[in-house]
């Protein structure tokens, strides 16, 4: 008997040993070649770090030389502090330092001397105004700049202004004197090109490169520094601590592990050694042919039922093809079926719930049995599951992670209705909100329901990052009570602002006690008091909240006064300066906008809202002292508030005590406060005379006389104007 089936399995595995066998060969040689290129590298790296030492010992030097020479130098310090000696012996004393120093260091290109009293700048050769300097710009921004110590990035030097070849230099400024008022700067120039010349003639060489790199990624000076990724291979990269550059080094292809590069092409031979055992490893596959008949059959069958099948070359692929096709075609009319039904369960949802559609016990029984829902129950009841501050859970998790959170919650509903014996029935009606429709037994519905709310409440609490507020149905019905049900929940759900979050809501919260319009007048006077940028609307503010949250109001109520908050700071604003109204209409308001529609709680809405006010408050207070005016504006302000008693006080009489002209007074103080002159008079005196009627039991006409009018009938016709109601009427409410 030939034993063929053992030279087949031999002849399958003899490639499969000739390649481990070469895979562990190439292994031990690329180990070796990995250990000498690291050797290299350390080499590489150990003499790169001399080269940053021995740069920043050598702009260290230079430092040292500009902090002595500016403490003890007698001309240098003559030069800053004698102004108003332009002989020419110092001109010329100055120069020789300058040229002294310059010849101390073979870097330094040039040194020149900035004094700031007279804007001279001393050069080797000259002295002359900053403004016919050539490097008039460098000095002048220099001037600009506090610190006592400054290292410039790489730029162009020119002493004068028309010179064809400026130098590349990095300059080290320091100021005069090293401490305390700055009088004048000494800057040093280190050339580039010298700075190359001395890295050649230090550390030049022809089988490696290195240069330096300044923070912004330019290439400043070394040695073969136009070796690029394709010309050279960089091996180390160390940044320098004292001057922020970068010091690169590599060694030039073509000197680097040459003998590793005859391994390649030895290993290139024996991949194609190792190819062809493969190819033979494949021949012999083909020979192999135990499921013949099962071909046959998925054959047979293909041609009967479909074209998409034929017969290939490769048997095994043939099979893998034959059943993907039947999983593909089997999963495509699954989810087709699944998405139908969940489409058609949706709308079934939306319509029993928006009341579109009305059904009987009967009716429902057979739709349930369609859409694989409880069929049997005894009442009906309706919650909805919210997220909480499902803006910032948006920003917190990806769309996959919120996808999941949503699964996990309308899961716990499910399960938590199962371990109750109670029926289920949820959807998404919105990206934050989840409605259940909950079927329950004959009797106690409100409590189970109830208590099956505040279960999935409590889990959600305790094992996810996150909470839920959730809003019921007052009471249990039947199928054709679900839109009234529904609108219970909604309702319950829209006071979530006023009651808080992460709680089980039940309607009604309000019994008419809370009325959103008497809030109304609280607002108007906190947007005219923020506009006037009286200190008393912080106080305003807090009170304004305080009395919202004080009433239960709905969601849309709450909105609808934040709105309304925003329609009077529009109004309010648009009658300050353009610069204002842009800084409000662009910056302010948007972020406002934002907070008024993200919010959950009134309590969260009250600090972000007060954050953004206090901060349009500073820019408005900026934008005013800018003004020269806005000083003498607020000195009017605060004499009307400090003598509004007086009857006497009139636009006349502003004009005698600021000595002004009236029109120039008036318009003054519209575009700083936008507000008239003289409404602003009234105003004070009208809400001096709101607290004397509210916290005193003086009359009508002495409140009047404390509050600068002479007659009590032009008090109560102005306190009417304003107020809407006399003195009287106000002082009984």
């Amino acid at each position: 008997m030939k034993r063929t089936w053992y030279h087949r399995m031999l002849l399958s595995y003899l490639p499969i040993y000739l390649f481990i066998s070469s895979v562990i060969i190439l292994m031990t040689f690329l180990m070796i070649s990995r250990m000498s290129q690291k050797e290299a590298e350390n080499a590489n790296r150990m003499f790169v770090e001399q080269q940053v030492e021995a740069v920043d010992r050598s702009l260290r030097a230079i430092d040292n030389m500009l902090i002595k020479e500016l403490q003890f130098d007698d001309v240098i310090i003559k030069f800053f502090k004698n102004v108003n000696d332009p002989t020419f012996l110092l001109s010329y004393s100055v120069s020789e330092k300058i040229n002294q120093l310059r010849s101390s260091d073979p870097l330094i290109d040039s040194i020149y001397l900035y004094r700031f009293s007279d804007r001279m700048v001393m050069t080797p050769n000259m002295l002359i105004p900053s403004d016919r300097f050539g490097d008039r710009e460098f000095a002048d921004g220099m001037r600009d700049n506090r610190s006592y110590y400054t290292l410039s990035e790489q730029r162009r030097y020119a002493e004068f202004p028309d010179q064809s070849n400026p130098v590349e230099v990095v300059s080290i400024v320091r100021q005069y004197p090293l401490l305390g008022e700055r009088e004048g700067l000494l800057v040093v120039n280190v050339s580039l090109q010298k700075l190359q010349r001395w890295l050649e003639e230090t550390a030049g060489s022809d089988r490696s490169y290195f240069y330096i790199q300044d923070k912004d990624g330019h290439k400043m000076a070394g040695i073969n520094r136009s070796a690029g990724s394709s010309k050279g291979t960089e091996m180390s990269r160390v940044p320098s601590g004292y001057t922020g550059w970068i010091f690169i080094g590599g060694v030039l292809d073509g000197h680097l592990f040459q003998f590793a590069s005859v391994l390649t092409y030895i290993w290139l031979i024996c991949g194609f050694i190792i190819v062809g055992f493969l190819w033979i490893m494949f021949v012999t596959r083909r020979n192999y042919k135990p499921i013949e008949t099962i071909l046959d059959r998925i054959h047979h069958y293909s041609s009967q039922k479909s074209s998409k099948l034929t017969l290939e070359k490769d048997e095994f692929k043939f099979i893998d093809q034959a059943l993907e096709a039947l999983i593909e075609r089997s999963q495509t009319y699954q989810k087709l079926h699944e998405e139908d039904m969940d489409i058609r369960r949706r709308q079934l949802f939306h319509d029993l719930t928006e009341g579109s559609r009305i059904m009987d016990r009967e009716a429902w029984t057979a739709e349930a049995s369609a859409n694989r829902l409880p069929p049997g129950f005894g009442q009906t009841g309706f919650a909805i599951f919210e997220i909480d501050r499902y803006a910032a859970w948006t920003q917190a998790y990806n769309p996959k992670d919120q996808y999941l959170l949503k699964f996990v919650l309308s899961s716990v509903v499910k399960e938590t209705a199962d371990g109750r014996q109670a029926g289920v029935w949820s959807e998404w009606i919105a990206n934050h909100r989840l409605a259940v429709v909950y079927f329950l037994q004959e009797t106690g519905g409100e409590t189970e329901l109830h208590s099956l709310a505040e279960q999935v409440r409590g889990w959600v609490e305790g094992n996810l990052d996150f909470t839920v507020t959730v809003g019921l149905c007052a009471n249990t019905g039947t199928i054709a009570d679900l839109p009234d049900l529904r609108d219970e929940a909604v309702d319950a759900l829209s006071y979530k602002g006023s009651v808080g979050i992460n709680k089980v809501l039940l309607p009604p919260y309000r019994g008419g006690q809370g009325e959103p319009y008497k809030h109304l007048q609280n607002i108007r006077s906190f947007t005219q008091s923020f506009r006037l940028q009286e200190p008393k609307w912080k106080e305003q503010f807090t009170s304004m909240f305080e009395e919202i949250r004080q009433d239960l109001l709905n969601r849309e109520e709450h909105v609808n006064l934040m709105n309304f908050l925003v329609y009077q700071l529009n109004k309010e604003t648009s009658a300050l300066s353009a610069e204002i109204v842009e800084k409000w209409s662009t910056v302010y308001l948007p972020r406002v906008s934002e907070a008024i529609e993200q919010y959950d709680l009134m309590e969260e809405l009250q600090p972000r809202l007060r954050e953004l006010f206090e901060g349009l408050e500073a820019e408005i207070q900026a934008l005013r002292e800018n003004r020269s005016n806005s000083v003498l504006a607020r000195n009017i302000r605060r004499y009307i508030e400090q003598n509004h008693s007086n009857p006497d006080l009139s636009l006349n009489h502003l004009c005698d005590e600021f000595d002004l002209n009236g029109k120039y007074i008036s318009r003054m103080f519209k575009e700083e406060f936008g507000e008239k002159l003289v409404d602003y008079m009234v105003h004070v005196r009208i809400e001096k005379s709101k607290e004397l009627l509210t916290r005193t039991s003086l009359s009508v006409q002495e409140v009047a006389q404390s509050v600068g009018y002479l007659h009590d009938i032009s008090f109560i016709r102005a306190f009417k104007k304003v107020v809407g109601q006399t003195p009287g009427e106000y002082r009984k409410q």
